[in-house]
Formats: structure tokens, C-alpha cells, sequence
């Protein structure tokens, strides 16, 4: 038989998660304060508004720090990959970004390769920065939450001295041996893709079960189809 359940008429609540005592105490604390001024309490106010969101959010942190410190950090299942994610980084966790010297000081020795470092305000109440347009870089798109991120190029790079003409000729000798090199690459994967192309055709002219020409015919599609990627890309 089943038994009735039923829920307690008087419910003793913490201080942090009586709605209506908080709520309360607050009004009173606006009279104390600013009654020459504020007259207004009713939920139409927009200060009493706040009041009462602030107060819900409070109960709602009250409530979720009762549980147990058990039930706090652990989900109900748990798999092998369960404590790898669960726990995060100072760096993940906090939402503050650095405000103080110290702080930017801490940001660049957290930065592989350097060792120590030192800041100090300029005296100059505004620092000039340049915008060298010579520079160019192809990069994923960050704003995308796709699983592959749209290449785009960013024009542009900021710098505190104007780029002179040494360091736009090296620039631009880097960037053209970068796409010497990119291209020669590509070509070396054209010219696999070709051979590959060519010795299924002939494989196929001379393959006589259907069900091998079939697969071979598929393997052929493929090779096509990356051969015509490669030729986009260059």
C-alpha cells in the first residue's frame, strides 16, 4: 500500500533563503537611509525591483550551497573521463582580467620563453601606434562555432614605430619564400595525385571482376576530387 506524503506547513528556512525576510529588511534599510527621498515601495519601483531580484538571487545561492560539498563537485555518474573536466584553471574559471601593473606583469611571465618582466606608465599621456598595411595574415574565422572555421585574411598590424622599408622588403622576402615553398609543396601533391590518377586508369582498363572495377572506380572519384581541391587552394 502506499503510503501519503505530505509536506510540512512550517518549513524552517535559513537566513539566506527567506525570500520575504530579506525583502523586508531591505525596505526597511531604504526607510532608514533615503525616506526624505524614496516614498515609493512598491513593486513597480524600479529600486525595489532590484531589491527583489537581488534577493532571489541570494535564496538561489543559499539553496545551492546547502547541499553536500559531495554533491557540490561530483555529477551523478561518473565515467573515466569524468575528473579530467570537471575541475577548471584559475585562468578558465575567473571571469577578471588584469587590471594592475602586476597584473599585466604576471599575464607576460605567463608566456613561454620569458623569464621576467617589468612595466612602467609611460609619461606620455597618449602612445602612438602605427598601422603597418604591408602586413596580411590568413587565419580561422574565431567567432565560429563550426567544426571547420572560415579562413580569413586580416590586414593590418599595429606596432608603436612606422614600418620603414627594411622591414617591408624582409617582410615581403618572407612571404614570398613562404609561398615559393607552399606552392612547391603543392605541386609535389599534384604530381602524386596525377600518378595515382593515372595507374587506377590503367588498373581499371585491365581489371576484368566488375566488383574490382567498381572499387576502383570509387578510388578514382576520390583522387579526382582532391586533385581539383589542390588546384583551388593554389
Amino acid at each position: 500500500m502506499l503510503s501519503n506524503t505530505q509536506m510540512p506547513n512550517n518549513i524552517s528556512l535559513t537566513p539566506a533563503e527567506d525570500y520575504d525576510a530579506m525583502r523586508s529588511a531591505g525596505i526597511q534599510t531604504i526607510e532608514q537611509l533615503g525616506s526624505d527621498q524614496w516614498t515609493d515601495y512598491n513593486t513597480s519601483d524600479p529600486g525595489i525591483t532590484i531589491l527583489e531580484a537581488v534577493a532571489y538571487a541570494i535564496t538561489d545561492l543559499g539553496y545551492r550551497t546547502g547541499f553536500d560539498v559531495k554533491d557540490l563537485l561530483a555529477p551523478e555518474e561518473v565515467d573515466d573521463h569524468t575528473w579530467d573536466e570537471i575541475f577548471y584553471t584559475a585562468r578558465q574559471i575567473l571571469p577578471n582580467s588584469p587590471v594592475t601593473i602586476n597584473d599585466y606583469r604576471k599575464v607576460i611571465l605567463d608566456i613561454e620563453g620569458i623569464r621576467n618582466a617589468w612595466l612602467h606608465p609611460s609619461k606620455e599621456y597618449e602612445v602612438p601606434v602605427w598601422v603597418n598595411y604591408n602586413f596580411y595574415e590568413k587565419r580561422d574565422e574565431v567567432d565560429c562555432d563550426c567544426a571547420e572555421p572560415e579562413k580569413v585574411f586580416c590586414l593590418g598590424q599595429l606596432d608603436l614605430q612606422p614600418a620603414d622599408e627594411t622591414k617591408v622588403s624582409q617582410w615581403w622576402a618572407q612571404q614570398k619564400e613562404k609561398v615559393n615553398k607552399l606552392i612547391s609543396k603543392m605541386n609535389e601533391t599534384l604530381a602524386a595525385l596525377e600518378t595515382n590518377r593515372t595507374k587506377l586508369a590503367q588498373d581499371i582498363e585491365n581489371e576484368i571482376d566488375p566488383v574490382a572495377v567498381e572499387h576502383l572506380k570509387k578510388s578514382l572519384e576520390e583522387i579526382i576530387k582532391k586533385i581539383q581541391k589542390q588546384r583551388q587552394e593554389k
